[in-house]
């Protein structure tokens, strides 16, 4: 599964809707952030930032944490499909305010 292309229509947006699924699963698999951090090799704050949207996800994070945390492959498309159709959404209302009927 590639990350550039699920996030390539708004990398904010799926930062931050990956970051929100990510806490989900370590909190059903009953981890801490202490936790994970051990089975990822990531520090406690990368691990922290990466669940509120606010660390670059590499590659390697986004294949780490996928295998780790047992991450639906189905629920990583979703995410990629919610900022796509968000980023139209956004265009639709520049379009709109630029271009009134």
């Amino acid at each position: 599964m590639d990350v550039e292309y699920l996030s390539q229509f708004n990398k904010r947006l799926f930062k931050k809707f990956l970051g929100v699924y990510v806490q989900q699963r370590r909190i059903q698999l009953e981890l801490t952030t202490e936790q994970l951090s051990e089975i990822t090799q990531l520090s406690e704050k990368e691990i922290k930032l990466i669940e509120v949207g606010r660390h670059q996800i590499t590659h390697q994070i986004f294949d780490t944490l996928r295998v780790c945390l047992e991450l639906d492959p189905n629920e990583l498309i979703n995410i990629g499909k919610i900022t796509q159709v968000q980023n139209i959404m956004n265009l639709y209302k520049e379009i709109d305010e630029h271009y009134p009927r």
